[in-house]
């Protein structure tokens, strides 16, 4: 019986979506949602009950407000499988984030504590292979005056990028020659 009532909900929400048919003509509709768990069932029940309800009042002219629920329930499955991926993309992420708030003017005032949260991130990431992680640290690292620090980085930066096979030859020049110029820079201001 449950089963049955949940394909004639999540099937009338099917229609909502796609409309109803306007000739004699069967169609068919498949359902993309498996309920296997506890987790799944209160998820359904939680977030696709309202939001199919809401669409079939539509219908009659009467539109309803969808109360968001907030349920925190993860399937962590396999999760482990794609560890390299997530943490590779935290990693990214920070380098990005990162390099967009060192660019801002008023970032000294606005973003200290995230400029720090990010940099301990990205320090976490130094036996990785990327010249992003290294790069941006290494700006951090300059920005702070710690120039000895920061030639580190984009020494890591740099045979980063002459080992990196998928980098064409003008995009790597490109990239030897920004982290260079960094390096000298830094090693001038550590000789003042």
């Amino acid at each position: 019986m449950i089963c049955l009532a949940f394909w004639i909900f999540i099937g009338s929400n099917k229609i909502l979506e796609k409309s109803l048919p306007t000739n004699d003509a069967k169609q068919e509709y498949s359902v993309d949602e498996e309920i296997s768990s506890q987790e799944d069932l209160t998820r359904f029940i939680n977030l696709s009950v309202p939001v199919a309800a809401s669409l079939w009042l539509i219908r009659e002219g009467i539109v309803r407000h969808i109360k968001k629920s907030h349920v925190k329930d993860y399937n962590l499955d396999h999760l482990a499988n794609f560890s390299g991926k997530i943490l590779k993309t935290i990693g990214r992420s920070a380098a990005l984030l990162l390099s967009d708030i060192i660019h801002r003017k008023n970032e000294e005032v606005e973003f200290v504590n995230e400029r720090t949260q990010l940099g301990n991130i990205l320090e976490t990431f130094k036996d990785y292979v990327n010249n992003d992680f290294h790069f941006a640290l290494g700006v951090l690292r300059e920005k702070d005056k710690m120039y000895r620090e920061a030639n580190i980085c984009y020494a890591r930066a740099l045979a980063n990028v002459k080992a990196d096979p998928l980098l064409d030859e003008e995009r790597k020049l490109q990239d030897i020659n920004l982290i260079m110029a960094r390096i000298q820079r830094c090693e001038a201001l550590i000789t003042l």
